[in-house]
């Protein structure tokens, strides 16, 4: 079967569930815009027709921009533009290079943020995991405000409930304004649902907070095939397609146009043994229909990364994140959410993988970029000159080119290694490269003022900074 074919008969399977099998959502705030709307319900279950349903996605932006402090760090969410991220702000665990878990600190956070600042890759920050130094029951508010301190990119938001939400979005109306935060996206945060079929009250208060002030929520399902979906990938796919497009619907009856990205985070279950597996060829299918799901509905498509069920690098980890993010770049998602350092199918974070990981961003890029077949890339008049049997690498015409014409890893191990434990050399070099960019840090300006007031307004909400 052709693969629209394919698309158009999961949407179908999609559309029946919907409308006949329904979706609980735990909030009665978000059940009585169903009401107002004409939409079924029978408790908090909805039940939503395809023509219903088609109405309300035409509402969402099929593009939008999220707005930085520093105007050239922009993200173009949409169309065939395609942003990366680091990854979200709750890991709680840290792996070390020799395969040692332990709990997260600030020093590992702020060098996550330094790492993703100075990184040409990332338009956007998250500081990536929970310090465990940091003991409040609502940690984000005091993580963003480290994260805007120590960089001027987007902002990438927490997803822990109404009182964190309000609290992110008062931080930013402190940093840009009120009237521009209603106006404009200034962050995105996750909104994750309950599968199957069912979204709690933490993420649809999230939803209502963020999509009532204009801020960008990425819709995250994480069916797992198996167990809280079909075994079969096509059905979980359906289940995910359910969720994430209820999820859209839900931020346009809340307030019609706010920005909304159509994510999927689904893949498979090991039925050996019961682990969500995220480094598999089946999340490599999602991450694809994920993609051509959401161009049929017009929204940006959110999938992918570098993501590995390995949990410490090592051969596993790097054949998995490869499989994953080629795939990924390759199906056209607009917005990748885990780019970088990543392991343990979502539970852990390594400064040394981040590392790793943006090389192997550097080279997908690099292949992204396909051919040039300029008179210059064609080389007919040098081929001439050196004729059979002859050499290139004394040519002016390699002199001049051969800069831009091939990839030169920082961190791969090219030629021969004498005398020396090549794993050894790897390491040096990825710890050479961490260095070398956490050296090249510098903090971006951020007015004192403003500063003052997010020092206040967090001390008065007994943040300790």
């Amino acid at each position: 079967m052709e693969k629209e074919k394919k698309v158009q008969a999961i949407h179908n399977a999609t559309m029946n569930v919907m409308e006949n099998v329904g979706l609980i959502v735990h909030n009665p705030e978000i059940i009585e815009l169903f009401k107002k709307n004409g939409i079924k319900t029978q408790g908090k279950r909805v039940f939503l027709k395809e023509n219903q349903i088609m109405e309300w996605l035409k509402k969402a932006p099929t593009e939008f921009k999220i707005h930085a402090r520093n105007n050239k760090y922009d993200m173009l969410v949409g169309g065939d533009n395609i942003e990366f991220g680091p990854g979200n702000s709750g890991t709680t665990i840290m792996t070390d290079y020799d395969g040692t878990e332990r709990d997260p600190n600030y020093d590992d956070f702020t060098k996550f943020l330094k790492l993703t600042h100075v990184s040409e890759h990332f338009n956007i920050n998250s500081g990536n995991v929970t310090p465990y130094e940091i003991k409040s029951e609502v940690p984000f508010p005091h993580m963003l405000y480290s994260m805007i301190d120590h960089s001027d990119k987007c902002i990438f938001g927490g997803n822990g409930g109404k009182v964190e939400s309000q609290r992110i979005v008062d931080m930013l109306k402190i940093v840009f304004g009120e009237k521009e935060v209603k106006e404009k996206a200034y962050s995105l945060s996750i909104v994750s649902s309950a599968s199957p079929l069912q979204y709690d009250k933490n993420m649809t208060d999230t939803l209502i907070e963020c999509s009532k002030n204009n801020q960008a929520v990425v819709i995250s399902p994480a069916v797992m095939a198996g167990s809280t979906g079909p075994v079969t990938v096509a059905g979980s796919i359906v289940v995910s397609n359910a969720e994430s497009i209820l999820g859209a619907v839900m931020t346009q009856m809340v307030k019609p146009g706010s920005p909304v990205i159509y994510g999927s985070a689904t893949s498979s279950s090991d039925m050996r043994n019961g682990s969500f597996s995220i480094g598999s060829p089946e999340s490599a299918l999602c991450v694809d229909y994920a993609a051509e799901l959401a161009k049929m509905y017009g929204l940006p498509s959110r999938g992918g990364g570098t993501l590995v069920d390995a949990r410490n690098l090592s051969i596993q980890s790097a054949y998995e994140a490869m499989m994953i993010l080629f795939s990924t770049v390759n199906s056209g998602i607009n917005y990748v959410l885990h780019t970088a350092g990543f392991l343990g199918a979502y539970n852990s974070m390594s400064l040394e993988k981040f590392v790793v990981d943006m090389e192997l961003l550097d080279m997908v890029k690099k292949y992204k970029e396909g051919l040039d077949v300029s008179e210059n890339d064609l080389a007919v008049d040098v081929i001439k000159e050196i004729g059979p049997g002859g050499e290139f690498i004394t040519s002016m015409h390699t002199y001049g080119n051969f800069k831009k014409s091939a990839y030169f890893p920082d961190l791969s191990i090219r030629g021969p290694v004498i005398g020396k434990d090549q794993e050894k050399v790897y390491h040096e070099n990825i710890k050479k490269k961490m260095d070398k960019m956490l050296n090249s840090y510098e903090k971006p300006y951020f007015p004192k003022d403003t500063k003052s007031q997010l020092v206040k307004y967090l001390e008065e909400k007994g943040y300790q900074l």
